[in-house]
């Protein structure tokens, strides 16, 4: 037998599975309004998104780099200053 409080919460994963499935399939059968006829939403992104994020990513690693030489000078200098002066 089910308590109350669980068949609640198995109605409520009903609903937001019915929900979500139904989003998924307006999705597939949405249509971009400038580009009818083209592929669909769920399909591969467009060239330009692509670019956009390979030079976001690289952007990045490089930025990541920088930080890495920036504290690996800064452990560098602390530590001749704390020897007293340039070794």
């Amino acid at each position: 037998m089910t308590t109350p409080k669980s068949a609640q919460a198995a109605a409520y994963a009903a609903l937001i599975s019915e929900r979500s499935s139904s989003a998924q399939a307006d999705r597939r059968l949405s249509f971009e309004p400038s580009c009818v006829g083209r592929l669909l939403k769920d399909e591969a992104p467009p060239r330009h998104y692509l670019k956009r994020l390979a030079f976001r990513l690289a952007d990045r690693a490089a930025l990541r780099r920088a930080e890495l030489r920036a504290r690996a000078f800064g452990v560098i200098a602390a530590d001749r200053l704390n020897r007293g002066g340039a070794a």
